[in-house]
């Protein structure tokens, strides 16, 4: 009887190890940041955003990912949500400061442009400006991603467009601050800047 006991205490013992360890495989090695329980949210250049669930969290942030059609390019940027609020515009993302709603990161794809035909024009639907200057070719802060560079202010805000050349058109990377409070908000905008990649989809 004893015996009986100690195989049913060992096989007890043994059982519990084994779910305890495919608990942890699950939890640190399989899925360690939840990813395959909460996708990125997906936008189409001409369509809408419906994330039905939450995009993945990260150390940095939240991950957030743009989409073009045929061919599918995708761009993906982390976003601290404890300091900008994601809305979906022009079938992208707008990332807009919670401080100063006027301080933002959008990301949407232009279908069949071209980045040099587009830049002289862009920044004419974003703000009634003073100044005004296209820098040619130049790289997104703090990243390997290049594209033509027009900037443009009113005296009291300033945007600027990086128009980036990808075999799906053109992807639109804007970003707008206050310049009275310009090295703070450019900054901010900056971090979310150097996370920003484009991959095929």
């Amino acid at each position: 009887m004893i015996k009986i006991i100690k195989k049913v205490l060992i096989f007890l013992f043994l059982l519990i190890i084994v779910v305890t360890a495919g608990v942890l495989l699950e939890i640190f090695v399989i899925d360690p940041l939840g990813k395959s329980s909460t996708p990125s949210p997906s936008v189409a250049v001409t369509g809408y955003t419906t994330p039905s669930e939450e995009p993945p969290v990260t150390a940095s942030g939240k991950a957030f990912t743009v989409t073009s059609k045929d061919p599918a390019i995708s761009c993906t940027v982390m976003v601290d949500d404890t300091l900008f609020e994601a809305v979906t515009a022009d079938g992208g993302y707008s990332f807009r400061l919670l401080a100063d709603k006027n301080a933002y990161l959008k990301l949407y794809f232009i279908q069949d442009a071209n980045a040099a035909s587009i830049a002289p024009g862009f920044l004419n639907s974003y703000i009634d400006f003073k100044n005004f200057s296209n820098s040619g070719d130049n790289y997104i802060d703090g990243t390997e991603i290049s594209g033509q560079t027009v900037t443009a202010d009113d005296g009291t805000t300033e945007v600027t467009a990086w128009l980036v050349n990808t075999d799906a058109g053109v992807l639109a990377v804007v970003t707008s601050l206050s310049l009275e409070h310009q090295d703070a908000e450019k900054a901010l905008l900056g971090q979310m800047l150097k996370t920003l990649s484009l991959s095929a989809a």
